[in-house]
């Protein structure tokens, strides 16, 4: 009767080992465990596609990447088990993220950032997954500072007394940014009270620049660089030349030179100082090979409040002041 027990008791607990490791091999099979525990997938979909990578964080040159700093990879699973989602480390910074993912189907990913961004331009990352790849683009806000000879704070804010229409115009720094695709350069929109917006950046190294139309003809914009707060008096420098529409005019360019340093101008019984001077030169290309100059203009920048004044000198002559600001 005892031998009978002890055989039954055997065989109970034969069974239960049985089912126990039949049960974790099922386990782990759909775990991954045929792919060696590795999840297989596409970042691709059925058409061979990529799908869509959305881009979290705002990106600036020198800052070291954050927890804000990540994208959303979606992923095609049709094995469950672990992965591993990364980047290339262009221009200092990449992403990467690795768990284990327990469901087939499309799965959405967090993938973290990590570096610090060397170049302020657009740079293209390809994301791998298994055997599969695709790419984004991320797009960089331009230095943000108010020490400089323009201050691009958010809210930070100008007015102006025109003197040619007898008006004021107040231009304010606004918290919004565009990107221009073709360049991958990002611009900060400053916003007029009347409705006009301006696109302006900065490198952070002294070169201030503009996307802007020089001339109502031109049917292109252009990306200009209006200031070099390093540069020496008479150093001079053009844009690029822009198709003109005017009958008899090829093209048309800019010329900027620096006529004054560390000046001091008073405007208002206000003291500006230093203070530099740009002679600013619009300047017409002819279809007969020579040039003409159609106005020209002296801009003035004040370090830490930015742009004062610009005096028309062609005619008739006129004045763009500043009234008051304030700086952020």
């Amino acid at each position: 009767m005892n031998y009978f027990n002890q055989k039954v008791k055997l065989l109970i607990l034969l069974s239960i080992v049985y089912f126990a490791f039949a049960c974790q091999k099922e386990y782990s099979i759909d775990k991954g465990a045929s792919n060696g525990g590795k999840a297989l997938g596409s970042l691709q979909d059925s058409a061979g596609n990529c799908q869509n990578i959305v881009i979290h964080g705002n990106y600036a040159v020198d800052s070291i990447l954050t927890d804000s700093n990540y994208v959303l990879v979606n992923i095609n699973i049709i094995s469950p088990g672990k992965y591993l989602v990364s980047t290339d480390s262009a221009n200092g910074f990449w992403f990467i993220d690795s768990a284990f993912v327990v469901s087939t189907g499309i799965q959405t990913i967090k993938v973290h950032g990590h570096g610090k961004p060397v170049l302020p331009l657009s740079t293209i990352k390809t994301v791998s997954f298994n055997n599969s790849y695709c790419q984004f683009t991320i797009y960089f806000l331009p230095p943000i500072s108010n020490t400089d000879y323009f201050p691009n704070t958010i809210k930070s804010n100008w007015s102006y007394f025109d003197s040619y229409n007898n008006t004021i115009t107040t231009i304010t720094s606004i918290n919004n940014f565009k990107v221009n695709p073709s360049s991958g350069l990002t611009y900060q929109v400053f916003a007029s009270n009347k409705t006009d917006t301006f696109l302006y950046r900065k490198d952070g190294n002294g070169n201030y620049y503009e996307y802007a139309y020089l001339d109502d003809s031109t049917n292109n914009g252009v990306d200009y660089k209006f200031l070099e707060d390093y540069a020496t008096v008479n150093t001079s420098w053009s844009t690029n030349e822009v198709a003109s529409l005017r009958v008899g005019v090829s093209s048309v360019f800019m010329n900027f030179t620096i006529a004054a340093k560390d000046t001091t101008i008073t405007y208002n019984n206000i003291i500006y100082s230093p203070v530099i001077k740009v002679k600013e030169d619009l300047i017409y290309k002819l279809y007969n090979g020579k040039t003409a100059i159609v106005f020209s203009d002296y801009a003035y920048y004040a370090k830490s409040v930015g742009w004062i004044n610009t005096d028309f000198i062609t005619t008739p002559p006129s004045s763009f002041t500043l009234q008051k600001y304030t700086i952020y």
